[in-house]
């Protein structure tokens, strides 16, 4: 196999992992969208069963409790955290709805102003790009934008990985002693330690975009952020208080347009590039289109899950 060859596999491979992963976010969404309010109460349930589980396990581990107590005290922990839950399912969604609104109302204030979105990028260029360019005449927010920043942190991730697993060895002598004594474990090791390292520089990159983003709104930006945020977390709080099923279903559905809508713009112009020119590209269709499947996916959750009457 000559070079251009494993180039243009190496090429292939990686299209195909996005393409895997963003058709997976698809499906999330989809679901999401259909039967998220159902979900809802057993994805809580779940939550706390991990929390119980973690929390009973690093409490016998600083115990110093035998194997067996450890494990005892891990089915304990996971049982209260699940009940805990379940009985904290208000609490729960209230606060998921809080988040979720703190989050769309001035992400969706901002791109229909046409203020500029953060470039989630590591090039340096990206901060020197927001740092020149005026807030009210930047460009629009754009699906690629959002899948060229998870492909950038999957890209780092992916060359953690192949620089961890490379032997480079300074001695063929010292090579074989090590990898007669511990192979497994100094690459594992190896490999989490550079994932890690890899992850943490490209969330530093994110935040130092961000934070030069946000030097770059306007004043009137930076209000409708905080305005929006505050308005968007009393008000999802409260509804999720007041009407956790409802909360669910609307937290569910807006979750799932998003995941529907901007990865699959990705698959659609990696698959069909001709049909993937077709979708609107400016952030106010997105939002309408957005705004749109969530409202879809609240209808269809309340005809397919609401109590049927007898006439």
């Amino acid at each position: 196999m000559d070079q251009q060859t494993a180039e243009t596999l190496g090429a292939l491979s990686d299209t195909a992992i996005s393409l895997y992963l963003t058709g997976g976010l698809v499906i999330v969404g989809i679901i999401l969208l259909f039967a998220g309010s159902k979900l809802a109460r057993a994805s809580c349930v779940l939550l706390g069963l991990a929390l119980g589980s973690t929390l009973a396990a690093a409490a016998g581990q600083f115990l110093a409790l035998s194997p067996m107590l450890m494990i005892a005290a891990s089915l304990v922990g996971a049982l209260v955290g699940a009940l805990f839950a379940g009985f904290l399912f208000r609490a729960f969604v209230a606060c998921a709805g809080a988040v979720i609104l703190a989050a769309a109302v001035p992400a969706a204030g901002l791109a229909w102003q046409g203020a500029p979105p953060p470039e989630l990028e590591t090039d340096t260029e990206v901060v020197e790009q927001l740092q020149t360019t005026p807030g009210d005449a930047a460009e629009a927010l754009t699906a690629e934008q959002i899948t060229t920043a998870a492909q950038d942190i999957i890209d780092r991730l992916n060359d953690a990985f192949e620089q961890a697993t490379a032997s480079e060895p300074e001695d063929d002598a010292v090579a074989v002693e090590d990898t007669t004594e511990e192979p497994a474990s100094l690459g594992i090791a190896d490999t989490l330690r550079a994932a890690a390292t890899a992850l943490r520089e490209a969330l530093a990159d994110q935040e130092e975009a961000i934070m030069a983003w946000w030097q770059q709104l306007s004043p009137t930006s930076r209000g409708i952020v905080v305005v929006g945020s505050l308005i968007g977390a009393v008000v999802g709080f409260l509804v999720g208080l007041l009407a956790p099923k409802t909360a669910a279903a609307f937290d569910s559905a807006l979750l799932g347009s998003v995941l529907i809508y901007l990865p699959g713009s990705h698959v659609l112009a990696t698959v069909a590039p001709a049909t993937g020119e077709m979708l609107p590209t400016g952030a106010r269709a997105a939002i309408l289109i957005m705004g749109l499947i969530t409202i879809m996916g609240i209808l269809i959750q309340w005809t397919i899950f609401r109590r049927k009457t007898d006439s």
